[in-house]
């Protein structure tokens, strides 16, 4: 998989850098947004595609960052509930 072995690393190191950037817990400001919602489906995705991949990231700030996510006590319902959709596996929807 060529997305994989060239543009994944790439990727994270991204939003890995953007994150340390944000002076916050959050990419934008100091309140959840729409652009964290959507960094986490895209880290959510990640996981359940390229869970090996994701394991052996090095992306401490992202990695925290979706832990915090998966905490918050509307997104854990979700997650946790049959409303979600498992992801295709072969795409990030």
């Amino acid at each position: 998989n060529i997305w994989l072995s060239e543009r994944f690393s790439l990727w994270i190191r991204h939003l890995e850098h953007t994150l340390s950037h944000s002076n916050s817990d959050y990419f934008v400001g100091n309140k959840l947004t729409y652009a964290d919602m959507a960094v986490f489906h895209v880290l959510s995705a990640t996981e359940a595609q390229f869970p090996a991949q994701w394991e052996d990231t090095d992306a401490p700030l992202l990695k925290d960052f979706y832990a915090r996510m998966t905490s918050r006590p509307n997104i854990s319902a979700y997650l946790n509930s049959d409303r979600r959709i498992p992801f295709a596996g072969d795409s990030m929807m």
